[in-house]
């Protein structure tokens, strides 16, 4: 019969413990005999202790095997913290061979402070991936079920209302674009434009499965909101994809953002507020459900650097283009037009395409009459003396009808387009004749009339007819009584010494005048 190992006592000295190895009795004894088998904690070593570079070496392959495999290291430590465990509850030194209970104390607490660190590295890479995934679900479409949606708490709007786009061709709207360089890239943070699909149309579900739902067929849900399976005519390739929504299946159809959100940061959205940033990064004007790898391809690239390799679909993107970008106000750079300009050549009549989140523009045409002044003006009349006016016409004003376009967002004017000027009533000039007709001379005086010559028997004091010299003299036919008479009419040009002038007039005996 064999007996296992063990200290036993010494047949020769019953006082005495010997240890057993199985086969024969060995030089190893305690000093006094122990009842029944004596703890095995003091197990002779009887080999090499190993040299300390060993104990270096199997330290630091622990050290990388934490590093790199800490769920491995962990599972290790366990191992030995349950072992160590054990050795002390049975008193034994186990498979370890622990040669004293000190050393299971020790070992028991190194394993269990490895363990912890093991967890908890494990822990945290764990967590790590576990956001990782949460992220790429929100991002692609995950299998998971969605998370609540962020709350918008903006107000929707564009940079521009429906009237920038509405009823226009593409290759209009293209003209009315500002051509300019691009601006810098270093400040582009795609956080500006909100957190990834918000419900900004406040809809209940949000705008990556809005568009899945808009621009895939045959679709399948989960819920109200998520597209989990459909058939996608791809635009960018014109091939049919089939969606199905997981891990590794989502990122088969992507959500396009038709003029990148790179490139229209570098293109004036820099300058937009921050509800307009959110509002432009969730307009489905600016999204499309395209092929995945087609749209790793195009990047942030623009019209000038990327088109669909499906060119039934150009005309149709460009005009996408052009209508995002005027609608946020942005602008193009000369080879971008360019090469927009020379697809919509082979389309000009490709519509232009209106965002819905833009405000409402009206129109209605308003009347308005003013007046217009007469005006002035004088002519040459030779019928008047020089420096002598006279109005010959008056003057009356006149009428103008005007007829503007005005235009109404929510209910208030934000612009008017004169589109008509005519004068309805045309106005009277006022006419002012201005003389020019010289003063006529005045006529030379007459010459005064010779007085008599003295010795004539004509007195001195009259003229033009001969009144005679006497002591008194009366008008012929008179009442007076002489003694001499005068016949006719004189002019008095001295002293009317008889008084022939009885009105006063400066002649004498005038008919009339005595």
């Amino acid at each position: 019969m064999t007996t296992n190992p063990g200290w036993f006592p010494e047949p020769s000295n019953r006082g005495q413990s010997r240890y057993w190895d199985g086969q024969q009795w060995t030089d190893h004894v305690l000093p006094t005999a122990t009842i029944g088998a004596p703890s095995a904690w003091a197990v002779p070593t009887d080999g090499p202790s190993l040299p300390l570079w060993s104990w270096l070496l199997m330290g630091a392959a622990g050290l990388l095997l934490l590093v790199l495999l800490p769920p491995v290291f962990g599972v290790l430590a366990l191992v030995v913290l349950v072992t160590a465990i054990l050795a002390l509850t049975r008193n034994t030194a186990t498979w370890m061979r622990l040669p004293s209970r000190r050393l299971a104390i020790a070992a028991t607490a190194i394993a269990a402070a490895c363990f912890l660190v093991a967890g908890g590295m494990t822990a945290a890479a764990f967590a790590g991936m576990t956001g990782d995934a949460v992220v790429k679900a929100a991002s692609s479409g995950g299998s998971g079920a969605p998370a609540a949606l962020p709350a918008f708490t903006g107000e929707i709007g564009t940079a521009a209302d429906t009237s920038v786009t509405d009823e226009q061709t593409a290759l209009a709207v293209l003209a009315t674009l500002p051509i300019k360089g691009r601006a810098s890239k270093t400040d582009y943070d795609r956080d500006a434009f909100g957190q990834r699909w918000l419900d900004v149309d406040r809809n209940g579900c949000d705008t990556r499965n809005d568009i899945l739902a808009r621009d895939l067929t045959e679709i399948g849900r989960s819920g109200p909101c998520t597209v989990m399976e459909g058939m996608l005519a791809d635009p960018f390739t014109g091939e049919s994809i089939e969606f199905e929504r997981g891990e590794h299946t989502s990122a088969e159809v992507q959500i396009d953002h038709v003029v990148a959100l790179s490139d229209a940061w570098q293109k004036g959205a820099a300058q937009l507020t921050a509800d307009e940033l959110a509002t432009f990064a969730n307009d489905p004007l600016n999204l499309l459900a395209v092929s995945g790898p087609a749209n790793t391809q195009k990047g942030d690239g623009d019209a000038a650097t990327w088109l669909p390799r499906n060119k039934a679909f150009r005309c149709s993107y460009v005009a996408r283009q052009v209508s995002v970008k005027a609608t946020y106000g942005l602008w193009v750079t000369q080879a971008e037009h360019d090469a927009i300009a020379a697809i919509l050549a082979a389309c000009p009549d490709e519509p232009a395409l209106t965002s819905d989140y833009a405000a409402k523009a009206t129109a209605r045409e308003e009347v308005v009459t003013e007046p217009v002044v007469f005006g002035k003006t004088s002519v040459d009349d030779p019928t008047l003396l020089a420096g002598q006016t006279r109005v010959t016409t008056p003057g009356q004003d006149g009428e103008r009808t005007l007829t503007y376009r005005v235009k109404v967002v929510d209910g208030k004017e934000t612009g008017r387009e004169l589109i008509s000027d005519e004068v309805t009533t045309p106005p009277v000039a006022e006419v002012t004749a201005v003389g020019t007709a010289a003063a006529a001379a005045p006529p030379a005086p007459a010459p005064a009339p010779a007085p008599a010559e003295p010795g004539s028997g004509c007195d001195p004091n009259y003229a033009e007819a001969c009144v005679p010299a006497s002591s008194d003299v009366d008008c012929a036919g008179g009442s007076g009584n002489g003694p001499a008479y005068f016949d006719g009419v004189a002019r008095v040009v001295g002293s009317d010494i008889y008084g022939l002038d009885r009105d006063g007039d400066g002649y004498a005996c005038e008919p009339w005048g005595y």
